[in-house]
């Protein structure tokens, strides 16, 4: 065997080289190379802050204050119990400062310490303090910094609105900042939480592109950053090439700027990376040098983590007792820190490892451990739904009993004025012969009345028990069928074959499920609270372009043809850009749930320059947020957009309950999904709170063209 090949083989672990693996073994021989280099570079970084520190550490002024806080976040990378040390130690001494830049800075530098060192209830209060001091003081920089920091631990916490609103809010006083480092970092979390909470991959990749550009090329700390969340991201997109490209320029930075943890979390997800690819060989290579890596820098929180993902993939190359001593080295670190995820699949991992070496006995052991911390981790989601289906019935309850009370009060009361007039109609019948008339008429409003008020009762009892039979029907039977797969699978009378398509078919019941609730919960808060949008002006190209990305594989699954035109140069609107997406991913499911196989589905943007006029002669183009929020009704050009299908087209009778409630029309789906009857109705609400219009236009048997106009801006 010739001497560089032995070499490879040592270094990399891998029994057998082959043509298909030669790009890899080459990115293994470098990212050794940056190991080595990167620890090099430590060890002259920290040589320098040891040597600085030495200086300051026992000086009491506040310029020490300030050195010493910086000091620490560059320790963050060595050694972050260390740097939690050195940062109390800045803190201490900036309480003498006053409200200033300065202070703002020592508590955000502070907090990211803590951060690192997974403090987070600690790390959380130094933010509030710096963001309090900064927007004090109009320090845009530190505003930023500090919103962007408690943005991050939100979304560790599992809290992904708040994380969203935080990244919201700090990219303009980044821009005001004028620093074009501190807006790439607003921009690239930004754009992570775009993607992987709003599902917005376009706009995500636009933010990813101009964070970079404003990173600029070199060993920039925050490039390296962004190229490694763009990496995550791309694994969304589908682009192997562009994910490796990204991972490998984030390992050179991080190696020239010698942060060797930084360098053993590209590791570990160049580990995942391979995992999922089935590149195992390589993927043991990533991992092993993360948890090295990891260990070398005394990250905790970094190697329960790091530790699980090693299990799985030693267990999925059969080394079953090295998978058992990473599971179990991932539970010393999870259950200290509270990590119930990483504590999970630690578990997960055991039962594997020893059902595979035939000690059932702690297989069993590991299994229903898992079991009871995923009753601990859903269990509390699942009831709080319950809870929330429970409570929504229990006041419509309420209401009906109100109103049934308030129509008994009614027709008492009618009872006795009745009694009382015809009392005195008897006595004064011969003297009061014109106030006759007047009587009789205000009984017949009377009764106008009774009769109203027991219509509406008779309309809410019906819509009660529309939702008590939904409920009854459209969840009764999906909990019965998933509890009885769950059951099949937990008996173990099925295959694991068997067992992966049982698992789906419960996701997809549960994803049913699921979209029952959050349809009746929309429909409850439309009607009972108001629809309370926020109308800004904005391009919805963007928006309808993701929507019909998102429904892509459905339509491709029943080979359908999604197509979509524009025939504006600029299609700006004034709307809520949330209600808006709501809106479209409904109409566009329906076009594609409702068509034929190998039919066509489009989607048009129109402008139809038409509008409602009132009195003034306000010109569109001079309109700003202010008027149209109290002008709603203003002479305004409409953007008009249509979603056309080739179904089956609606009947006259079902024309007239089209956008209603619970509405069961005569077309059926065509590949066997479920419909609420709730989805048109929320569809009109929305549109008509945002001062537009919604319409269908079809004819039998020639499919059916739904129709939305909304005020457009020129």
């Amino acid at each position: 065997m010739p001497f560089m090949e032995r070499i490879i083989m040592r270094s990399t672990g891998i029994q057998s080289i082959t043509m298909q693996s030669i790009k890899n073994i080459v990115l293994m021989l470098l990212t050794i190379h940056s190991i080595v280099t990167a620890t090099f570079a430590q060890d002259r970084l920290r040589d320098s802050l040891d040597t600085v520190r030495t200086l300051y550490e026992h000086r009491t002024d506040t310029l020490a204050a300030r050195v010493l806080a910086e000091i620490a976040v560059e320790y963050v990378e060595f050694d972050s119990r260390f740097a939690v040390s050195i940062a109390q130690r800045a803190d201490s001494l900036g309480l003498a400062m006053p409200v200033s830049s300065q202070r703002a800075r020592i508590l955000n530098n502070v907090g990211y310490v803590f951060r690192a060192d997974g403090r987070y209830t600690e790390a959380l209060e130094y933010f509030s303090r710096a963001l309090t001091i900064a927007k004090t003081i109009g320090d845009n920089g530190e505003t930023a910094q500090a919103l962007v920091e408690t943005g991050v631990i939100e979304g560790y916490l599992g809290k992904v609105d708040k994380e969203f609103g935080y990244f919201v809010e700090a990219v303009p006083f980044a821009e005001r900042s004028g620093n074009p480092r501190l807006l790439a970092l607003a921009l690239y979390r930004l754009a992570s939480a775009m993607y992987y909470t709003k599902k917005n991959y376009h706009r995500a990749d636009s933010l990813y592109t101009e964070a970079l550009r404003l990173c600029g090329e070199g060993n920039d700390e925050i490039r390296a950053r962004v190229l490694m969340s763009r990496a995550n991201f791309s694994n969304f997109l589908k682009q192997p090439e562009r994910q490796l490209r990204d991972y490998r320029e984030a390992l050179a930075i991080n190696k020239n700027l010698g942060y060797l943890r930084s360098v053993g979390r590209t590791c570990s997800n160049l580990g995942w990376m391979f995992t999922q690819r089935g590149e195992l060989d390589s993927a043991l290579f990533y991992m092993n040098e993360c948890v090295r890596l990891y260990e070398e820098t005394k990250y905790a929180g970094g190697l329960a983590n790091a530790l699980t993902t090693l299990a799985l993939v030693q267990n999925k190359r059969g080394r079953y007792n090295e998978a058992i001593a990473s599971a179990q080295r991932a539970l010393s670190y999870s259950i200290p820190l509270g990590e119930l995820p990483e504590q999970l699949t630690a578990y997960e991992n055991l039962s594997e490892s020893y059902s595979a070496l035939g000690n059932y006995r702690n297989a069993w052991d590991a299994e229903k451990s898992a079991n009871d911390l995923q009753k601990k981790m859903y269990n509390g989601a699942v009831a709080k739904n319950l809870a929330e289906l429970e409570r929504l019935q229990k006041e419509q309850q309420i209401e009906l009993l109100q109103r049934d009370k308030a129509r008994q009060d009614i027709l008492r009361n009618g009872l006795i004025l009745v009694l009382i007039l015809v009392l005195m109609y008897s006595v004064t019948l011969v003297r009061n012969n014109l106030r006759k008339n007047r009587d009789n008429a205000y009984l017949q409003e009377l009764n106008h009345r009774l009769e109203r008020q027991n219509t509406d009762l008779t309309t809410y009892n019906a819509e009660k028990n529309e939702i008590m039979g939904i409920v009854a029907h459209d969840l009764k039977n999906p909990i019965a069928a998933v509890r009885g797969f769950a059951d099949l699978i937990h008996t173990g009378l099925v295959e694991k074959p068997q067992t992966e398509e049982i698992a789906g078919v419960i996701v997809g019941t549960a994803d049913r499920m699921l979209g029952l609730v959050e349809n009746l919960l929309d429909v409850n808060r439309l009607e009972q609270e108001g629809a309370h949008f926020t109308l800004i002006a904005f391009d919805c190209t963007p928006i309808i372009e993701s929507v019909i990305e998102q429904y892509q594989q459905a339509a491709a699954a029943k080979d359908i043809s999604l197509h979509y035109s524009s025939l504006t140069s600029r299609n700006i609107i004034f709307a809520d850009e949330q209600a808006l997406m709501q809106v479209l991913d409904n109409l566009v499911s329906n076009a594609v749930k409702y068509s034929p196989h190998g039919k066509n589905v489009f989607v048009r943007i129109k402008d139809n320059g038409n509008g409602q006029r009132v009195n003034n002669n306000t010109e569109p183009s001079s309109l700003d947020s202010s008027f149209l929020i109290h002008h709603p009704s203003a002479f305004i050009p409409c953007l008009r957009i249509e979603v056309a299908d080739e179904g089956p087209g609606i009947s006259p009778e079902d024309m007239k309950k089209l956008f209603g409630k619970f509405a069961r029309l005569s077309a059926r789906p065509t590949g066997g999904e479920h419909s609420t009857g709730l989805g048109l109705s929320i569809v009109k609400k929305m549109v008509e709170a945002m001062n537009g219009r919604v319409w269908c236009e079809s004819e039998l048997g020639k499919g059916a063209t739904f129709i939305v106009e909304l005020p457009m801006f020129r």
